[in-house]
């Protein structure tokens, strides 16, 4: 495995989140395995069954990341995560209906989502 290199001087007193939201997000996984990331992100809707959230998660710790998630869109219901919540991290649930697209409006429905998310996994940040 490639040393990871520092991104900037504040790699050390910095916490790097990657937030990807592309389609293929395992594909990306090199570039991370080199840099200074802490935790990586992806959309769950964008895994489309040439790689899984497991393969993902296993292959970002490996690179270095200490943390993993999964990002939800606000339609996708939160059942989705329930076979890999106690391997995520972190869940980044999302105010808007799909990717991709700029200047959607906020959704209000994500506070209840927020609620529901806490209350079926009270540890999951």
């Amino acid at each position: 495995m490639a040393e990871r290199r520092e991104m900037l001087p504040l790699a050390k007193i910095a916490h790097y989140e990657v937030h990807m939201m592309v389609q293929e997000p395992l594909r990306l996984e090199r570039i991370w395995r080199v840099s200074a990331v802490d935790e990586i992100i992806a959309h769950l809707e964008t895994f489309n069954g040439a790689h899984t959230v497991k393969e993902a998660f296993s292959a970002w710790r490996a690179g270095g990341a200490e943390e993993v998630g999964l990002a939800l869109l606000i339609d996708t219901p939160l059942s989705a995560i329930d076979e890999y919540a106690s391997q995520c991290d972190a869940v980044l649930l999302m105010s808007i209906p799909s990717l991709g697209k700029q200047g959607a409006p906020f959704d209000d429905r994500i506070y209840d989502r927020i609620r529901a998310l806490h209350t079926k996994y009270p540890d999951l940040t």
